[in-house]
């Protein structure tokens, strides 16, 4: 699907990818809350870490700012996708996807 492809995009274009990282994120987040399929959002929500993973590559003299900036969206908008979730396996495999984007992002907190 479409989303896989931009998936494919975003790992194999890396630092090519930087400028599309803003309008990528604007059209993922909305996605995540696609409840009509679960594989659908889950493949959304892995471009996340992959967009922070473009960031942390750049030489763009703002990184740490914007990683901290899309970790702490990205983490809001998976956390209240698992709080409105029922399902344990949804459940399981965001939390496991908000671990990517919380190891993507290194120490977004500090």
């Amino acid at each position: 699907n479409s989303l896989n492809m931009i998936n494919s995009f975003i790992t194999h274009l890396k630092n090519g990818y930087l400028n599309f990282v803003e309008e990528t994120s604007n059209i993922i987040l909305p996605v995540l809350d696609y409840r009509s399929n679960n594989q659908v959002r889950y493949t959304a929500a892995k471009a996340l870490p992959l967009l922070i993973d473009v960031v942390q590559a750049s030489k763009h003299p703002e990184t740490k700012t914007m990683v901290k900036s899309m970790a702490n969206v990205y983490v809001k908008n998976l956390w209240a996708q698992i709080d409105a979730e029922y399902e344990p396996k949804a459940m399981q495999t965001l939390v496991l996807i908000m671990r990517s984007v919380i190891a993507s992002a290194g120490n977004y907190m500090t």
